[in-house]
């Protein structure tokens, strides 16, 4: 084996030994707000959610991490996403940058004020390292 893949393999099995094997707990989302804004000159409906058993979270789920796959151009994203759906499975947004447990306390995101606007609203926690997802509640945003 080479060095560099050694040296994967010790980055591996030091994430796996601070992470011990944990279950995701349901997230519980709930709507703080909504409000009329302007993005880059177009007109949002701006949305608030929280995650209000963020506290059951451990912070190492949020480690920025460079040997999973990047975000986007950010080879150093974290370790756990969240990713946002509308009533019907599509996806909204998502959170890939996420530094500890109290980033969920105010999750935000716009949808073009002329767009259909979702009526509900759930999200997914995945641990990327662990390959576990946790799905929360469902909350309608009317």
């Amino acid at each position: 084996m080479k060095i560099f893949d050694m040296k994967v393999v010790l980055i591996v099995l030091a994430f796996a030994l601070t992470a011990v094997a944990q279950n995701l707990p349901k997230p519980e989302i709930r709507l703080v707000g909504v409000e009329d804004a302007v993005n880059n000159g177009y007109a949002v409906k701006s949305y608030e959610i929280e995650v209000v058993n963020r506290a059951e979270y451990s912070n190492e789920l949020f480690l920025e991490t460079n040997v999973l796959p990047p975000c986007g151009k950010n080879p150093n994203a974290s370790r756990t996403w969240v990713n946002l759906y509308a009533d019907r499975g599509a996806k909204i947004y998502g959170w890939c940058v996420i530094k500890d447990n109290g980033e969920l306390a105010s999750l935000r995101f716009n949808v073009l004020a002329r767009a259909p606007q979702p009526k509900k609203i759930f999200i997914d926690i995945i641990d990327r390292f662990e390959m576990k997802l946790a799905r929360s509640n469902s909350i309608k945003i009317e």
